[in-house]
């Protein structure tokens, strides 16, 4: 199973907390849950905004006596280890105990989608398409464009950092970012017609989500 267009967060044990550190906001909310893999104990330790205006994060932990061993960071939620913080192990080989990790939370009903109230979504044939709008503030507010491939059970995600309509970052270096410009165009068109994005002349804006 492919998690890269799932934003994840696991609860198991829900805590209410204030963390922050050098490089990212302070998120409100944390999760852990905690599996075994061959013989060690992990943890999966998810921050994230209740109110969905920032992107969260998962950190996979193992601890030996006390003392943090392996520290890896999935830093947008999307089901991949992307940051080695701590320890001597590949970010594949942490990638792996991470999904089956994730796997465990799926089979013990741990898991669910991050909910984000600022967010468009439509499916045109073997495509789904999502445009989530981040506005943490003024200074930093953003829009994710996830293209899902239903057929091949894959995704990738790319980032407009202006909300200007322009496609301007993306996970995998690899991919083209102007081969999708004329997608992301299309489905902010949709949205505008639909009334579901707000263009003020500048800045495109997916609207909240009717609760």
């Amino acid at each position: 199973m492919n998690y890269s267009y799932r934003h994840i967060a696991l609860l198991f044990c829900l805590i209410t907390i204030l963390w922050s550190c050098s490089q990212k906001p302070i998120y409100e909310q944390q999760t852990v849950f905690t599996f075994e893999y061959y013989g060690d104990i992990y943890q999966i330790l998810g921050y994230s905004d209740p109110k969905g205006n920032r992107e969260g994060i998962n950190d996979l932990i193992l601890k030996k006596d006390g003392v943090i061993t392996i520290w890896h960071r999935d830093t947008n939620q999307d089901g991949f280890i992307d940051e080695a913080l701590t320890g001597d192990i590949s970010i594949e080989k942490a990638n792996q105990i991470y999904h089956y990790g994730i796997q465990q939370a799926i089979e013990l009903n741990r898991l669910q989608e991050q909910p984000y109230p600022r967010k468009f979504e439509t499916t045109i044939g073997n495509f789904h398409y999502e445009i989530i709008s981040f506005s943490v503030g003024e200074s930093d507010t953003y829009n994710i464009f996830i293209i899902y491939n239903r057929t091949t059970d894959t995704s990738i995600r790319l980032r407009d950092s202006l909300r200007n309509g322009i496609l301007d970052d993306v996970d995998d270096e690899a991919i083209n970012l102007q081969s999708y410009q004329k997608d992301y165009d299309h489905i902010l068109q949709i949205g505008l017609e639909r009334r579901k994005v707000l263009f003020d002349g500048e800045t495109y804006l997916v609207l909240m989500r009717q609760s």
